[in-house]
């Protein structure tokens, strides 16, 4: 067993087979405070692009960086009096070099005949995929974008039951096209960024 090098994963370890491995890591409210800011009618909720994080991280260090998809089956909420145990693991090869991904979790609460319930499952493969050609944003924000309110984006948020917190409120300006909308976007902590792909708050 070795260290993940996540921040939100503690170890991995490859299987007798050499071809599964688990990565296993611990959620916390109390070691990870930021997860609170992500919450449903008060309810704290692993967010949806943290699933997205865990399953590139895991391709990255299986040789399978390219995510080809990735469903998520089930929310995750976060209780604040007990850790989630999670586990994502990269299945064996299917002969062609593509990998399975599950993602599972359950609470830590000295109950070890608890089950794990299945959060999300996806689809790994060696390589990079094709990247359609990025827009020239040369001149920012683009020709003809139309700026688009967003002093009052949060309140809104949480008038419809999704409570954004301090980490969450990353957007600071957005234009709309008419096919398209564009956002400049920053982490209000950016060091909060240290050891991440690209932070599940970020994203978000």
């Amino acid at each position: 067993m070795k260290d993940a090098e996540h921040p939100l994963l503690g170890a991995c370890v490859t299987l007798a087979d050499e071809q599964t491995t688990v990565f296993t890591g611990r959620l916390s409210l109390d070691t990870h405070p930021w997860l609170a800011d992500h919450a449903i009618n008060d309810t704290p909720v692993l967010p949806g692009t943290a699933y997205l994080e865990l399953a590139i991280h895991a391709g990255d260090h299986t040789g399978t960086p390219h995510l080809q998809e990735l469903t998520l089956h089930s929310p995750l909420v976060l209780d604040r009096d007990a850790p989630a145990l999670v586990q994502v693991t990269v299945h064996a090869s299917d002969g062609d070099g593509h990998r399975a991904l599950t993602i599972h979790a359950r609470p830590d609460d000295g109950d070890d005949e608890q089950p794990w319930t299945c959060h999300a499952t996806g689809a790994l493969a060696p390589g990079s995929p094709a990247v359609s050609e990025a827009p020239d944003l040369g001149v920012w924000p683009p020709p003809g974008a139309r700026p688009v309110a967003t002093d009052d984006l949060y309140r809104r948020f949480g008038e419809r039951g999704f409570a954004y917190g301090p980490l969450f409120q990353g957007v600071r300006a957005a234009w709309r096209t008419p096919d398209a909308v564009y956002a400049e976007i920053r982490l209000p902590d950016p060091e909060a960024a240290t050891g991440y792909t690209l932070h599940p708050a970020l994203l978000d």
